[in-house]
C-alpha cells in the first residue's frame, strides 16, 4: 500500500505491518500441528473433544505458533472455543507475530468466538508485534459488530501501535461505519501518529469523504498539518485527488491555506498533479498569484514540474506570465532550466519577456544553456534572446553551457556567432570551463572555433592548468591535458 503523502517510510512501514497482523490473523488456516489443530481448524467439535479427553496439551501450538484456539476463533468455530476455553485453554496465547485468539476472531468478524473469549478473560488490550489491538483489527477490518462488541466490552478506542496509529485511523482508511462507532465511543479526533497524521489526514488519502464529515463534525481540525508541514487538503493536491478536494473544501477546508513552505493546494496540484486537478482548483476559486515562501507561484510550479496541461488551465485563467519568484526568476526560466521546452514554448506564446534577467542578471537562455536543454535555447534564440547577455559576474550562456558540460547548447551558441573567448568578470572564458569541468568533447569543439588556449584569468590560469587540477584517476583528463598541449605548440 502506497504511504499517505508518498514518501513516509514509517506510515508505510506502519500500515503494512498492520495488515500483514490482520491478514495473518483471519488468513487461510496454518498447516496443523497435530490432530486438535486439524479438529479446530475444520469446526469438529466430536474429534476435539476425544483429543482433549486424551489428555493432549490443550495450549500445543502449531505452524506459525498458533494453538488450537486461535485457529477455532480465527475461523469461527464457536462450539470449538467454548470446549477449548472450558478444556483449560490460554485465552491470552499469541502466534508468532503477536495475535492473540481475540485479534483473530475481531478480524473475521466471529462475534460470537469474541463473545465467548472476553467472557474468559481475553485481554482487550494485548498488542501484536506490530503494537496493534483486537480493537485496531476490527477497525481497519472494517468488522463493525466486532468493534462494537470489543467497544462494549471498554476496550480502549486510543490505544496506539508503535507508530501512533489508533483504531479511529485504521477505521478512517475505509470505513465510514467504524469511524462513527469509534467516535461515539470517544476515541480523539485529534490522535497523531509519530510523523503527525491524524485519522482526519488518513481519510482523506483513502477518499474516504463520509469519514472526513464525520471527523469533521466530531471536531477534527481541517487545517491541522503533519510532520511536514502539509494539510489534508495540500495532500490531497499533491495526489491530484479531485473527489477528495472536493469533500474538503465542503467540509470547511480553505482552499488557500498553505503548507509549513507556503505552497497552496493550487501549486502542489500544478506541479505534481494532471490539469484536471489545477483547473478544478481554479473553478474553485484558488488565488492564482499566490506565491510560496520562495515567491513562486502555481505558473512557476508548472512550469518547473513540466505540467503543460496544468499551466495551460492558469494561462488561460490569467495567470500572470511575468510573475517574480524572491530572486526575481520568471516560469520562463524554471522552464528552461528544468528542460521542458514545450512549457517553454506555451509561454513564450502568451507572451513572456524571453530577455527578463533575474537578481543576478541571469536570463532563460543562460538557464537553457546552464541545464542542457539545446531545443529550448534554440527556440529562445528564435524569440529574439539576447546572445551575449551577460549576467552580474560577467557569465554567458556559452560560459553556462561549456561550464556544466552541454555540449549541444555549446555548439548551437557557437554556431549562432558567440564569441567563443568573451570571459566573466574573473577572466574565465568557456575554454577555461570545459576544462575544469572535464568535458573532452566541448574542449575540443572550442578548440576548432579558434578559441585562445592561452587566455589568463585575472589570477593568472590558463585552461591548460585548470585541467591539470582534474583528479589523475578522471578519464578524461590526460585527453584534455593533450589536446590543450597540442594546441599551444601549434600557436
Amino acid at each position: 500500500m502506497p504511504s499517505i503523502a508518498g514518501s513516509r517510510g514509517c506510515a508505510r512501514s506502519s500500515w503494512l505491518l498492520l495488515i500483514a497482523a490482520a491478514l495473518a490473523a483471519g488468513g487461510s488456516p496454518h498447516a496443523p500441528a497435530g490432530p486438535v489443530h486439524d479438529a479446530a481448524a475444520i469446526g469438529d467439535v466430536r474429534f476435539l473433544s476425544r483429543q482433549l479427553a486424551g489428555g493432549v496439551d490443550v495450549d500445543e501450538r502449531g505452524a506459525g505458533g498458533a494453538t488450537a484456539l486461535l485457529i477455532a476463533a480465527r475461523e469461527g468455530h464457536e462450539a470449538c472455543v467454548e470446549l477449548l476455553v472450558e478444556a483449560g485453554a490460554d485465552v491470552a496465547v499469541p502466534d508468532q507475530g503477536g495475535h492473540t485468539p481475540l485479534m483473530a476472531a475481531a478480524a473475521n468478524g466471529h462475534v460470537d468466538c469474541l463473545h465467548r473469549l472476553i467472557a474468559a478473560g481475553a485481554p482487550l488490550e494485548a498488542r501484536s508485534d506490530t503494537g496493534g489491538t483486537a480493537l485496531a483489527v476490527a477497525a481497519w477490518a472494517g468488522r463493525y459488530e466486532a468493534l462494537d462488541r470489543l467497544l462494549l466490552a471498554k476496550a480502549d478506542p486510543d490505544t496506539a501501535d508503535e507508530n501512533g496509529y489508533t483504531p479511529l485511523m485504521m477505521a478512517a482508511f475505509r470505513d465510514a461505519a467504524c469511524v462513527r462507532r469509534l467516535l461515539v465511543a470517544g476515541a480523539d479526533p485529534e490522535a497523531r501518529t509519530v510523523e503527525g497524521e491524524t485519522a482526519l489526514m488518513i481519510a482523506a488519502w483513502a477518499g474516504n469523504i463520509a469519514a472526513i464529515e464525520q471527523l469533521v463534525r466530531a471536531g477534527a481540525d481541517i487545517e491541522a498539518r503533519d510532520a511536514e508541514g502539509e494539510t489534508a487538503l495540500t495532500r490531497a493536491a499533491r495526489e491530484g485527488a479531485i473527489e477528495t478536494i472536493r469533500g474538503l473544501l465542503e467540509s470547511g477546508a480553505s482552499i488557500e491555506t498553505p503548507n509549513e513552505r507556503g505552497e497552496t493546494a493550487l501549486m502542489l496540484a500544478s506541479a505534481h498533479a494532471d490539469g484536471a486537478c489545477a483547473r478544478f482548483l481554479i473553478t474553485e476559486g484558488a488565488d492564482l498569484e499566490a506565491a510560496s515562501h520562495n515567491g513562486e507561484t502555481a505558473l512557476m510550479y508548472a512550469a518547473r514540474h513540466g505540467r503543460l496541461a496544468a499551466l495551460r488551465h492558469l494561462l488561460r485563467a490569467g495567470a500572470e506570465v511575468e510573475a517574480r519568484n524572491d530572486l526575481g526568476g520568471t516560469a520562463l526560466m524554471a522552464a528552461a532550466l528544468e528542460g521542458h521546452h514545450a512549457c517553454a514554448d506555451l509561454l513564450l506564446e502568451a507572451g513572456a519577456n524571453v530577455n527578463a534577467v533575474n537578481r543576478h542578471g541571469y536570463t532563460a537562455l543562460m538557464a537553457a544553456a546552464a541545464g542542457g536543454d539545446a531545443r529550448t535555447a534554440r527556440r529562445l534564440l528564435e524569440a529574439g534572446a539576447a546572445l551575449r547577455a551577460r549576467s552580474k559576474r560577467g557569465s554567458t550562456a556559452l560560459l553556462a553551457a561549456a561550464l556544466n558540460g552541454n555540449f549541444e547548447c555549446v555548439e548551437l551558441l557557437l554556431r549562432a556567432g558567440m564569441d567563443a573567448d568573451l570571459p566573466d568578470h574573473r577572466g574565465y572564458t568557456p575554454l577555461m570551463a570545459a576544462a575544469w569541468r572535464g568535458s573532452t568533447s566541448c574542449v575540443r569543439l572550442l578548440l576548432r572555433m579558434q578559441a585562445d588556449v592561452g587566455a589568463e584569468t585575472r589570477a593568472g590560469q590558463t585552461a591548460l592548468e585548470l585541467a591539470r587540477r582534474r583528479p589523475f584517476e578522471d578519464p578524461d583528463r590526460e585527453a584534455i591535458v593533450n589536446l590543450l598541449l597540442s594546441a599551444a605548440t601549434a600557436e
